[in-house]
């Protein structure tokens, strides 16, 4: 696997980074410099970056504070508006956000 395919499998199938390591046969810093350098090289989605954070997040801590749901709905927000506007419809994703989700 290339190393973007492999930053890509651990973006979008494994919640830990031990995880990852341990599927690849990687130590905690070869598997560590590939998602490092797989966020450098290959940006997200505002939806992958929502999903990454959230993965990144739960595990640390039993509850999700106010102001942290706060900033995944923003995000989700933001991914929900790009994908919407993506398939150019007469109205803007912020537009059918807002009407949607009042």
């Amino acid at each position: 696997m290339t190393d973007r395919e492999l930053y890509l499998d651990y973006v979008n199938n494994f919640i830990t980074l031990q995880g990852f390591a341990d599927h690849y046969d990687l130590t905690i810093t070869e598997a560590s410099d590939i998602i490092a350098a797989g966020r450098r090289n290959y940006p997200l989605t505002p939806m992958q970056m929502l999903l990454e954070e959230i993965a990144e997040y739960q595990p640390k801590r039993g509850r999700i504070p106010k102001a942290v749901k706060e900033h995944f709905i923003n995000l989700e927000k933001k991914a929900l508006i790009e994908a919407y506007d993506s398939v150019k419809r007469a109205e803007t994703g912020s537009d059918y956000y807002t009407q949607t989700f009042r």
